[in-house]
């Protein structure tokens, strides 16, 4: 049976037709070896590994010169594209992954200077998969220097959230959000312009404030959320709007 898929990198739909989609998930788990000792100790939970992906295709063209500019240009353009979203187009999630290799050849019975088989390699550092629209909790709006309310990771597994703080009635310092279902705290310290966004990213370990690094003001932990219901606790100055 021959499947066809439609597959984008970078926003782009990969060319020629995609026959195979393999995906390779390993676990990091590394033997602790003693000498004279049999056996080896091991951690209690496996952490997951880079995510490889492979897809072979089929690259058709009209003509000889149309095919060398398209093989080309094909590796090229995955080349550039560095790390970027990757996805099966009908699949509504992607992983954020990078090409490490390309490579194509010939069949005896086909055209070789029309027709190729190719075969793509990309490695995602993050295994895990994202869905295209971000999940936004509603607006907790501060009336309250500490205010309690909850969000939902309706996902399978923990999940780095982007926290945003905005000055909504005149400038605010120093801002803090805990998840008290796990424990932990997240504190930005700094005054926070009126209309303005202090911005604490756990994915990317970044923290803005009206756009400048603000890193250096950060304290705590880049938490989080875990699978289900959150409990989350803001400290801090009012008239300030938070969303997750």
């Amino acid at each position: 049976i021959h499947m066809a898929y439609e597959v984008t990198f970078a926003g782009s739909l990969i060319e020629g037709t995609v026959d195979t989609w393999q995906e390779e998930v390993p676990s990091r788990v590394v033997p602790e070896v003693f000498p004279r000792r049999h056996g080896s100790i091991l951690q209690r939970l496996a952490f997951l590994g880079p995510r490889t992906i492979r897809v072979t295709g089929t690259l058709v063209s009209s003509n000889e010169t149309a095919f060398k500019r398209s093989i080309e240009g094909f590796s090229q353009r995955l080349t550039e594209a560095g790390l970027d979203k990757l996805q099966l187009r009908d699949d509504d999630r992607y992983v954020n992954a990078i090409k490490t290799s390309f490579s194509y050849g010939f069949r005896t019975g086909e055209a070789p200077q029309l027709i190729a088989r190719y075969s793509v390699e990309w490695v995602a550092p993050d295994p895990f998969w994202y869905a295209n629209s971000e999940s936004v909790n509603s607006l907790a709006v501060i009336t309250a220097s500490t205010t309690t309310f909850s969000i939902t990771n309706s996902g399978a597994v923990k999940t780095p959230p982007r926290v945003e703080f905005r000055a909504a009635s005149g400038a605010a310092a120093n801002v803090r959000l805990d998840n008290t279902t796990i424990g932990l705290r997240m504190t930005a310290s700094g005054s926070i312009i009126n209309l303005q966004t202090m911005v604490i990213d756990s994915a990317k370990f970044r923290v803005t404030n009206g756009g400048s690094n603000n890193l250096s003001n950060f304290s705590g932990s880049f938490w989080l959320l875990e699978p289900g219901a959150n409990n989350l606790q803001y400290v801090g100055p009012t008239g300030v709007d938070v969303r997750v």
